[in-house]
């Protein structure tokens, strides 16, 4: 983000060789052009926000557009890009200028995404790109979410909503509605119903869903591509057990299970990550001069965090994974600067 060469390669070159990256950036997976596409919105916003030219304004926005087709997950990153260009850009130019600035964007994003929108909301009565979101919630967060908070194994929870799902659809089997376009609104609204009936309890478990996001090294992956067998032990979810509190079950995983320990060694190397880049947001919002990149990239990492869970992993990670190498760069880069200004000084 143009305040350090040196960093800003550093975490480049650290983005381009962590083995999940490594690895994933060969697969044929919708976050590799995503990301490319995502990465090239961000730093041309970043361009104009250091020299205020329409052209790269309107251009991030073109390609976050582009970027919201493939993943929709960059369809409600705009709220984000408020905030990030108010930190960047407030008291520096005129009010004025930055809501110029953020209608044009939003006027050049809504040029690339509105016709599908408008086709959706036409056909399906919706306006997001795709309802894949809604199937998953159905799928997999709302059973799950209803294990956790209720007496309900995942089974009873997917059986209870498939039933219900019925009864509104006013079908004879859930067969007669699975996968089909014209019942998601049914699907949608049982999700919400379930998750508005107890919202404290879904956000404290979507927070904790959330943290594979930032521990997940995504190394079984590349253990099972190389045809190892892994077993049982890639299909355990850690988070479940967490929010259970069913460490028996985690501890006889680790006794019984050889493989197991790569998933927990990974886990370890992540939050070593994790901590450094910690240690780099404290030093960075120190500094008057970073202050407002690191607010900037905190609410990237913020945001991609919160937006991954309940299907946190190592891939969904990827989008916010280049901004926190460069707090993890930030914080080394630092401490040998200082090591080496302790040794100048006291020679």
């Amino acid at each position: 983000l143009f305040f350090n060469n040196t960093i800003s390669i550093a975490s480049a070159i650290f983005m381009a060789f962590e083995p999940f990256s490594l690895f994933w950036s060969s697969t044929v997976m919708s976050e590799t052009p995503f990301l490319f596409l995502f990465m090239l919105s961000v730093y041309l916003l970043a361009l104009s926000w250091k020299n205020q030219k329409w052209k790269y304004i309107i251009l991030s926005a073109i390609f976050l557009g582009l970027a919201a087709w493939i993943r929709q997950i960059a369809f409600l990153f705009y709220p984000a890009i408020v905030v990030m260009t108010f930190i960047m850009l407030w008291r520096k130019i005129a009010l004025v200028n930055i809501i110029k600035i953020l209608v044009v964007f939003l006027f050049v994003f809504l040029a690339i995404t509105a016709p599908w929108c408008i086709r959706n909301k036409i056909q399906f009565d919706s306006y997001v790109i795709s309802n894949q979101t809604h199937l998953l919630y159905f799928f997999n967060v709302v059973p799950n979410f209803l294990a956790l908070s209720t007496n309900l194994s995942v089974d009873q929870a997917e059986e209870y909503i498939n039933n219900l799902a019925v009864t509104k659809a006013g079908v004879d089997n859930f067969n007669d509605i699975y996968l089909k376009d014209e019942y998601i609104p049914i699907l949608k609204e049982i999700n919400s119903s379930i998750i508005r009936a107890q919202p404290l309890i879904f956000l404290k478990f979507h927070l904790i869903k959330a943290l594979p996001a930032l521990t997940d090294s995504g190394w079984t992956n590349i253990l099972n591509f190389w045809n190892i067998d892994l077993g049982d032990s890639s299909s355990i979810n850690i988070s479940n057990l967490l929010v259970q509190k069913d460490f028996q079950t985690l501890f006889s995983s680790l006794k019984n299970m050889p493989t197991f320990w790569v998933r927990i060694i990974g886990i370890i190397f992540w939050l070593l990550i994790d901590l450094i880049a910690l240690i780099g947001v404290v030093l960075m919002i120190r500094n008057k001069k970073l202050l407002r990149i690191a607010l900037a990239m905190l609410v990237i990492i913020g945001y991609f965090f919160i937006t991954s869970s309940w299907a946190a992993m190592a891939r969904l990670r990827l989008p916010l994974q280049p901004f926190l190498f460069i707090f993890v760069i930030y914080a080394i880069y630092y401490f040998i600067k200082s090591y080496e200004n302790k040794r100048r000084y006291t020679n």
